[in-house]
């Protein structure tokens, strides 16, 4: 029988000293770890959520962890939470009961979040997972350590923590939800592994030493994820965008979108489009992917188009969300002929011009009539292809048109032949564009 004391000891996530809250169920893996912590000395609270789904015997469980309490002089947190009747209750349960405990630690001085996690539990964590089709990182174990949480037990079975109990006459309380086959994981408990076990040999004792590796080899894995992510992610600041670059290695990006919660269903559906540039994919938490010809686009927040602003011509500096227009008047022999060639400075005809003038994004029909293209239209849509915006990008570049919806001139990019500056110019509007 593994001495569970003798776990705590030898635990390299312990140290006395520290104040631990320690997660406690009334159940025995719970009992268990709150009762070998205070044998060994550890400054200690019980912290317990009563979810009343089980009504008299929740409020029983409660029960046991206030004696508990008070038999070992230890400070007690006690939370009655009631769970959503939507979606997936034990998910739902696990939310609420992890938030409430990182609350009492933050706002109570303890260092630590103890858990009884065991060797059971990462082997039929590994058989559900497994099951349920996930990726390396679902199927890997269990760490000892997350972020504020502690695991010391993983390398102990609950038949020994049992046996712990039994020796140290333990009280606990076995949840009668455990034993109903209707959960996933019970059915994996009560049948899947005991059907292993009686057929392979030391099943259990074999299948951790493979879990062991499988970690190992995702420490590997995530070293290499993380290099690619430093060579293969272009951040963008003036549309908040990230461009994932998928000429290599396409087995990390499938991985950064399931860390972005893209459904699998999805990532194949993604992976499958990489030749269709325009496409569109969300994610489970509302963001947008974008295709593009030499990449994908992933928008935490989908961009909204730019708010139309109207230009009534005088002396101004204009602000949008994206940057600056300012507007300017000036005489047509001040300009000399000189037009800069730069796409964001544009100078205009004001008197062959229908005013006022409008500051928006693109819509569907655009066109424009492009200066020295002898008076064809292209659309500006083609246009944002030829210089390889993104969506998003196509969402905030603005565009100028004039009161009758034609457009003029689309900063950085183009501008149109309409009310061209010449010799004849009298009063002549000169704008700049500047990205904020």
């Amino acid at each position: 029988m593994v001495d569970v004391r003798k776990v705590i000891q030898k635990s390299p996530f312990l140290t006395k000293g520290e104040r631990l809250l320690v997660a406690v169920s009334g159940g025995v893996d719970s009992m268990v770890l709150a009762h070998a912590l205070c044998a060994e000395g550890h400054d200690l609270a019980l912290v317990h959520v009563n979810y009343g789904l089980r009504g008299f015997e929740s409020d029983l469980d409660e029960e046991l962890v206030r004696e508990f309490s008070k038999e070992f002089k230890t400070e007690i947190f006690v939370n009655r939470i009631a769970l959503p009747l939507q979606g997936n209750l034990q998910e739902n349960a696990r939310t609420a009961r992890y938030r409430y405990f990182e609350s009492v630690r933050a706002t109570s001085g303890y260092n630590l979040i103890l858990t009884a996690h065991h060797a059971d539990d990462v082997l039929e964590g590994f058989l559900l997972h497994f099951a349920r089709g996930a990726g390396l990182k679902g199927l890997k174990p269990m760490e000892p350590v997350t972020g504020h949480i502690v695991r010391p037990l993983l390398e102990v079975w609950k038949s020994e923590l049992v046996e712990y109990a039994i020796a140290n006459h333990v009280s606990y309380r076995d949840d009668s939800s455990n034993a109903t086959q209707e959960y996933d994981r019970n059915f994996i408990r009560h049948s899947v592994i005991p059907s292993l076990i009686s057929r392979f040999t030391g099943f259990r004792k074999s299948a951790m030493h493979s879990l062991r590796i499988l970690s190992d080899h995702y420490s590997l894995y995530m070293e290499q994820y993380e290099e690619w992510k430093r060579n293969s992610l272009i951040e963008s600041p003036d549309d908040k965008s990230v461009r994932i670059v998928v000429d290599n290695g396409f087995h990390f990006v499938r991985q950064f979108l399931a860390d972005l919660r893209f459904h699998p269903t999805v990532i194949t559906n993604i992976t499958n489009s990489l030749d269709k540039p325009g496409r569109m994919f969300i994610s489970r938490s509302g963001a947008n992917l974008y295709t593009h010809k030499d990449c994908l686009v992933y928008v935490a927040e989908p961009l909204a188009p730019l708010v139309a602003v109207s230009i009534s011509c005088d002396d101004a500096l204009i602000g949008i969300e994206t940057g600056y227009l300012s507007l300017e008047n000036i005489h047509g022999r001040d300009v000399c002929g000189n037009l800069p060639t730069d796409l964001n400075w544009a100078y205009f005809d004001k008197g062959k011009l229908h005013l006022p003038l409008h500051i928006r994004s693109w819509q569907a029909g655009d066109k424009v009539r492009p200066m020295g293209m002898k008076g064809h239209h292209r659309k500006v849509q083609d246009i944002y292809s030829d210089h390889k915006l993104t969506i998003p990008e196509k969402t905030v570049q603005p565009v100028l048109c004039d009161h009758l919806g034609e457009v003029l001139w689309i900063p950085g990019l183009v501008r149109s032949d309409r009310a061209p500056v010449n010799a004849e110019s009298e009063n002549v509007i000169c704008l700049r564009w500047q990205k904020k």
